[in-house]
This record gives C-alpha cells, structure tokens and sequence, in this order.
C-alpha cells in the first residue's frame, strides 16, 4: 500500500497545477478553536489535500481533517506542557520515518512529491513534528508506569513459545446516521454533538437505539466480535489505539456518518507449533443450540444464524456457564479433559485456540455450538526456556502496547477536557 502511495503522488503531480489550494473565501478565516489555537480553512485545505493522497480521505469532506488537526492542537499542547521541544535534527528524522513508511526514500523527497500535488512543506512538518513531540511526551509521562514486572514479562514469554501472535478483536458497538436525513452539514453538527456526550459517559446504547439506522440499533448497536485485521485501515488503524468503552471519532462513509464504541478487546493468538492432540488438556464452555444429527439444511442455517447471535454477548466462559440452561444439554462447563477426546470437529476448532479464544458455530453431533477455551495446557516437554533476546522482545511488546494504551488514553483526556469551537 505505501509503495503505491509514491505511484498515486506522481500521477497526482501531472494533473494538478503546481501549488493548487481548494478555493476558499476567505482561506485565513479560522474553522475550529481548540483552547484558544486558531485552525483555518487554510489548515483545513491542505491536510484534507494530504488525507486525499495518502488514502486517509475520500471525497471532499472535510470533517475528518478538522478531527485530525484537532487532535493535532491537542497533542502540540500536551507536549509544550510537558516541556517537550523538538530540535531540526529530531524534527527531520521524524519526517524520514514518516517518508520512509510511505515508500520514499527521505523527507525531503516525499515533500517534494506531496507539494507538487499542492501540499505545503509546512503542512507535512506540523503534521510530523505534532505527532513525534506527542510520543515523547507520552515517553516522558508514562514509561515508568509501562514497565512490566518479571513475573509479566515471563508469562508473556511463555504464552509465546506456544502461541504466535494472532489477530486482535474488538467487540463494537456501532451508531449509524444517514446523511439523508438531515442534510450534510446539519448531520457533522449533530454526530459532532452526539460523539462529545458519548466520548464523556453518555449511554451509546441508549442512542443507538435512538438514532442509528440499522439492525443492530434494537441491540443498543452491539455487533459482536469483529478482527481488526478484516477492517478498512483507517477504521481499524484508529480503533487499535482505543481501550474498552472509548468512542472513535465520527467516521465517514458513503451516504453516513458513523461512531463506534469499543465494547471490549482481546487477542486471538493461535499456536504457531501445535502440540499433539493426546498432549494437550484443555477446559472449554459451550453453548449448543439443539439441531439433530441429519437436520435439513434450513434447520441447521437457524441455528447457525442463532449461535452467531448469541456470541455476540459472550465475553467470558462464565457468561457461557450461567447462560447453559436455556441450550442444549452438553452445554456449560467441561475439563479439563484432553484435546484428543473431543470430537472431531470441535477438536479441530479449537485446536490451534488459546484460553480466552472462541470458536463460532461449530457442528457438533447434536447441535450447533458456541465453544470457548476456559484453559488450555501442555506437557512440559512442548515447552521452551526462554532466551535474553525472547525475554528483551516480550518486555518491548509489553511496554509498546501499554504506551499505545496510554497514549489513546490521554488524548481522549485531552479532547474531553478541551474548549473546541467550530466556527
């Protein structure tokens, strides 16, 4: 994808005029206050024209790049507060990091390529310089606190000799809000207003129900489970940063606007090195929606469709526990027994699963089943000692996720407590 950013820039170059800026009446006049920092129209233009070229943004709308500069304000001023300044040379490298993702060979080329498509130097640096003072100032403010202790980092170690690093999920709620029904601009107004209540404690089930048009909103728009590598980047890319119960910012669609809440957040690892069935024990709930063995087609279709709906409110296997006596009755807890003796269409579901990891409707010989892993262990002699490089590796992976925690965090902090004027 970065790679063809380079290709789309160049093209980009050779049908738009040298230093093309959207027309604005009045360029200078300012479009937000953010605690008393102006953004103008002019900021607007160009970090929408940016947005366009790097893929972030479609179209000509511009609230997604009045978010991001806000964001932006917000970040600059965290770090001034924190004392964090940038010299040329930080600034500089950060700007060849941020080219280099993107498929170019320096900052100094990608500043050139962008502001042959009538994107300024300035644009790119503010953009850049915001972002890494940002995580300096999050390096300062929060690394002792990311620090993980031993025992972590050894547990850590161990979940990795036996499981590779699968896909995060996200449990979502979504609110949806056509833009036909109160025009364009009166629809940013309203979805501005609503994200402020939800982002600082509003109910979002409560407005789903109320607003949102889609079929989720009868379930307060909880839409169960979804992997974030299966979403468009510049949805998932926002929503790995988000902790549980944090709103994204509105979200642009065809003919919508959309805001998701973060119901919950798991790692789905998956084991890179299976051991053999006969040596692994694991403790696993289910829930069974009842079809006979030979059901129709139709029957069973049902109660697929079923057991997709339900899962979409399991979290845990003690949700499966108290939930066993409206389904079948193998449903609820059983183990720890080994994985060897399940049969065979559950063993393979969940064969390559980790404790806390769900398996969906899956077949089973009376039924279709939800099926979690409660716990799941190895012989010994599957395991591995850990080395110094795997100990070092599963300390960084630690101290990076808990900094991409906080660092979601506090700019929610920020926005929350922030004096932000549309104009």
């Amino acid at each position: 994808m970065f790679a063809r950013l380079a290709v789309v820039l160049s093209f980009l170059a050779l049908t738009l005029l040298p230093g093309a800026v959207r027309a604005q009446e009045d360029p200078f006049a300012p479009a937000v206050v953010v605690n008393d920092s102006l953004v103008t129209n002019f900021d607007v233009a160009q970090r929408l024209r940016m947005m366009q070229l790097m893929g972030a943004s479609q179209g000509d709308d511009k609230a997604p790049a009045i978010e991001s500069l806000i964001d932006d304000k917000l970040r600059a001023q965290a770090a001034k507060r924190t004392g964090v300044e940038l010299s040329d040379d930080q600034v500089n490298a950060a700007l060849d990091d941020f080219a280099k993702q993107r498929g170019f060979a320096s900052g100094d080329e990608f500043v050139k390529r962008i502001g042959a498509a009538g994107v300024s130097r300035q644009a790119v640096v503010d953009l850049v310089a915001n972002q890494a003072a940002f995580r300096e100032a999050i390096r300062v403010r929060y690394l002792s606190r990311a620090q993980p202790t031993e025992a972590e980092v050894a547990a850590a170690t161990a979940e990795g000799a036996t499981a590779g690093v699968g896909p995060t999920s996200v449990r979502l709620a979504e609110l949806v809000i056509p833009i036909q029904e109160r025009g364009a601009e009166r629809t940013q107004e309203f979805v501005a207003k609503l994200h402020d209540e939800l982002a600082n404690g509003g109910d979002f089930a409560e407005a789903a129900r109320k607003y949102s048009r889609t079929k989720s909103a009868s379930n307060g728009g909880d839409v169960g489970w979804m992997p974030l590598d299966r979403m468009p980047p510049q949805i998932s890319d926002e929503l790995a940063l988000l902790t549980a119960g944090q709103v994204t910012r509105p979200i642009a669609v065809p003919q919508a606007v959309v805001l998701l809440k973060v119901l919950d957040v798991r790692q789905d690892a998956v084991a890179s090195a299976p051991a053999a069935a006969s040596n692994v024990q694991v403790t696993v709930a289910r829930l069974i929606v009842p079809v006979r063995e030979g059901a129709p087609e139709p029957d069973v279709a049902e109660a697929r469709t079923e057991a997709q709906q339900v899962s979409r409110d399991i979290s845990s296997c003690s949700d499966i526990e108290a939930r066993k006596a409206s389904y079948g009755p193998r449903s609820g807890l059983e183990g720890p027994v080994s994985l060897a003796s399940l049969e065979p269409a559950e063993r393979e579901a969940i064969a390559n699963l980790q404790a806390g990891a769900m398996a969906n409707a899956v077949r089973l010989r009376d039924g279709v089943a939800i099926v979690m892993v409660c716990a799941r262990t190895e012989d010994a002699a599957s395991g591995t000692d850990a080395t110094n490089d795997e100990l070092q590796r599963a300390r960084s992976r630690l101290i990076s996720q808990r900094m991409e925690s906080y660092a979601a965090g506090y700019l929610q902090e920020l926005r929350r407590d922030a004096v932000i004027e549309y104009r």
